[in-house]
């Protein structure tokens, strides 16, 4: 098989088993199902990923990727100001959560709940932080505070910030979707919500 569509392969396991663990939870999730969305073999998908555990920790895996690429490494692009760097930020980062809206739904009641999950989940992201990309942020941050751009704020509450207002938006999306009904409400909603949060935070910021 070629490495092209070994990747491919793989690719179509892992959305398939997004689907499976979003939608019924890490139990509920079945590997007989995730092959059979995948259009694969089940011994297909033990060959690639072994077992359910395995698939889930790299499916976790890809996920903490994406999102250290959105939040830490968004903040390394030249030509922009620091505040113009967050705006970009939280938007990619909303953006991403509009692609993966069971995921934060996902986390505060499949895996939190569960002490080995969440202990894994925990390592998981202590690994993936940078400290030296964490050092070079929080010195630029100083440095627009030095120069009155922002307001004064750790590089950790900074992120945290950013992180957990756009994941309350999600959390709260499938009340929000009983109480107003229909797919353009649910449209209007994200769009609204991308907007505010983003203004949150720089009001934040503003000194």
């Amino acid at each position: 098989m070629a490495l092209e569509d070994k990747g491919n392969v793989e690719q179509s396991i892992l959305d398939a088993a997004e689907h499976e663990f979003l939608t019924k939870g890490y139990a509920g999730a079945k590997t007989t199902e995730i092959a059979g969305r995948a259009g694969v073999t089940h011994a297909m998908l033990h060959y690639y990923y072994r077992t359910k555990e395995n698939l889930f920790s790299v499916f976790v895996d890809r996920k903490l990727e994406e999102l250290k690429s959105i939040v830490l490494m968004g903040f390394d692009v030249g030509g922009m100001t620091f505040t113009e760097k967050v705006r970009r930020v939280m938007e990619t980062h909303f953006d991403f959560l509009v692609q993966h809206p069971g995921l934060p739904r996902f986390v505060l009641n499949e895996i939190m709940p569960k002490p080995a999950l969440f202990k894994e989940l925990k390592n998981k992201i202590n690994g993936l932080m940078d400290k030296s990309m964490l050092t070079m942020l929080a010195a630029e941050l100083s440095s627009a505070i030095e120069r009155g751009e922002v307001s004064s704020i750790s590089i950790y509450d900074l992120i945290l910030d950013i992180v957990s207002v756009n994941i309350m938006t999600f959390i709260a999306l499938p009340t929000v979707k009983v109480i107003l009904g229909g797919e353009m409400a649910e449209s209007a909603y994200l769009e609204a919500r991308r907007r505010e949060n983003v203004e949150l935070i720089m009001r934040r910021l503003s000194r």
